[in-house]
């Protein structure tokens, strides 16, 4: 048994070096959108995750940390999706005004010199964070400064902005990537 699983893993692995990322399920690779079947391949491949893995619980009071990754450098937007649909961009903002980073193998965010951390509080539920990434600077979309220096979207559904964002790139043939990781959040419980 354990030479036929070797031998699964090794043809799976040559499977992957000749088809490339292309092999890969739709949960482990970035999603993207595109009209345009003639669009070049993706090379960014965004990846994010919390500190301790996705699909977690946190608590009121938790601090989140999240990893990016990008396989080759790229303009990026940071949008966290909280239990309300409430859309509120991270970065570019003025609390996080760069929006370019080159490759990254899993940048902690926010780190110890960020003025800011996800501290989870109400509204608790379901909540995502999503990384978009193009070789083209993302447009910034209609919203609000917050008091913390983030951005609050006008926009209350992700599929909103994620063909403005498509839209921009459209012309130049540019692609949109983008990867997400959901959380859920809950109040304390008193034992």
């Amino acid at each position: 048994m354990q030479k036929v699983y070797a031998y699964l893993k090794s043809l799976w692995v040559l499977i992957l070096m000749f088809y490339g990322t292309a092999a890969l399920s739709e949960q482990e690779s970035p999603n993207q959108f595109t009209k345009n079947q003639n669009q070049p391949v993706k090379t960014i491949y965004p990846e994010i995750t919390t500190h301790l893995g996705d699909n977690q619980v946190f608590h009121s009071g938790d601090i989140v940390y999240f990893y990016l990754s990008l396989q080759t450098a790229a303009n990026i937007t940071l949008i966290y999706q909280d239990a309300s649909n409430n859309l509120i961009q991270v970065f570019p903002s003025k609390a996080f005004p760069k929006s370019n980073y080159g490759p990254m193998d899993y940048f902690l965010f926010p780190d110890d010199k960020a003025s800011f951390q996800f501290e989870i509080s109400e509204p608790f539920g379901e909540e995502t964070i999503w990384l978009f990434s193009a070789k083209k600077v993302l447009p910034l979309l209609n919203g609000k400064n917050l008091s913390n220096g983030l951005y609050l979207l006008n926009d209350k559904k992700i599929e909103s902005v994620i063909s403005k964002f498509e839209t921009a790139l459209e012309s130049d043939n540019v692609i949109l990537e983008y990867a997400n990781t959901k959380i859920r959040t809950k109040g304390k419980t008193l034992h």
